[in-house]
């Protein structure tokens, strides 16, 4: 799918991939407590952005509503508008300061991979994401079933309480330019230096527990990780975001369509649900027939087996990330 004769990465603050030829040693115990702090450090910035965030999130209705109630009865939508966006304009812009000191590898920019496979690899995530929805629905039905109640599902219940428009806007085009910056650019480049297969897992994993729900838990994981590898071959966030914005807003024109009831409305949702399983089922085909060609390179700094989760995961603050984000899946179903 990309070619594997050309360099992957370049260097920055004085680090670069590891070539197999001349593989460094295996880490030290002193080593070992240097990465898991270096992971650490990053899962404490992630942690310090879900905060943030989420007091974002609630602290702007509450002061419009505090200084302006009428308005805020009047103009919820807009009211919903100004609470993303301010998550939008301080995530990436924060997130960035607080990583700035974090080593970093920098992705080389490799060659263009071409219309042919950015097709291919648009149709592989239109299947993961038909996968990860399906393993999201079976766990809201088993936990529905368990506490007697279905499960809401947050992005129907945003497209439905809050204008088509304004969640068409921040759902399909802020939220992908935003999120590829924050998981695929900043994590990532931190991440490679463990190697392109640590990296990718950690982006997924790290990007679908901020969803906090598990309606897009499952999804966020698989395309996470498709994003992350597409960005580690490539060295071109663009095409991350392309993609992410792709997949976003057909999902929002889906939404748009649906709720416009009428004939017409109708037989365009049909005609675009027939569309979209297509390409559903062609990703996953594609995945299983191309699964060889995923092949991932070495980082400079190579965990022994038995230590890389310890290390990249089992860390202050990669726990602390886990368990905030694990509160907004609680808080979620409690609400819910």
């Amino acid at each position: 799918m990309f070619k594997e004769n050309e360099k992957s990465v370049g260097t920055a603050s004085e680090l670069a991939y590891a070539k197999a030829e001349s593989a460094p040693a295996r880490a030290t115990d002193a080593d070992l407590k240097k990465e898991r702090r270096f992971c650490s450090g990053i899962g404490w910035c992630f942690f310090a952005i879900v905060i943030v965030l989420t007091a974002l999130q609630n602290a702007v209705p509450m002061l419009v509503f505090h200084y302006a109630p009428e308005f805020y009865l009047r103009h919820d939508d807009v009211v919903y508008a100004l609470a993303i966006l301010s998550i939008y304009a301080a995530g990436y812009p924060l997130l960035a300061l607080l990583c700035r000191r974090r080593e970093r590898v920098q992705i080389k920019k490799r060659k263009r991979m071409g219309a042919a496979n950015f097709l291919v690899l648009l149709m592989m995530c239109f299947g993961v994401a038909l996968l990860g929805s399906l393993l999201g629905e079976m766990v809201n039905a088993a936990i529905g079933a368990i506490q007697g109640s279905a499960v809401a599902n947050p992005v129907e219940e945003a497209f439905s309480e809050n204008s088509v428009w304004i969640s068409f806007v921040f759902t399909g085009i802020c939220a992908p330019v935003v999120e590829e910056l924050v998981f695929r650019k900043i994590l990532v480049d931190r991440l490679a230096r463990y190697g392109e297969a640590a990296a990718v897992v950690m982006s997924g994993l790290m990007f679908g527990l901020i969803h906090g729900n598990f309606s897009q838990f499952f999804y966020a994981v698989f395309l996470g990780m498709l994003f992350a590898y597409v960005y580690a071959k490539t060295g071109r966030i663009g095409y991350t975001i392309a993609l992410h914005l792709i997949i976003n807003l057909s999902s929002s024109l889906m939404a748009l369509v649906v709720m416009r009831e009428n004939a017409s409305a109708s037989a365009i949702s049909t005609a675009c649900e027939v569309l979209l399983y297509g390409l559903d089922l062609a990703g996953i085909i594609l995945l299983m027939v191309k699964r060889k060609k995923f092949v991932f390179e070495k980082g400079m700094v190579q965990l022994p087996k038995g230590k890389r989760a310890s290390v990249l995961w089992g860390n202050a603050g990669m726990m602390a990330y886990t368990l905030v984000c694990m509160a907004l899946f609680g808080i979620m179903l409690i609400w819910a």
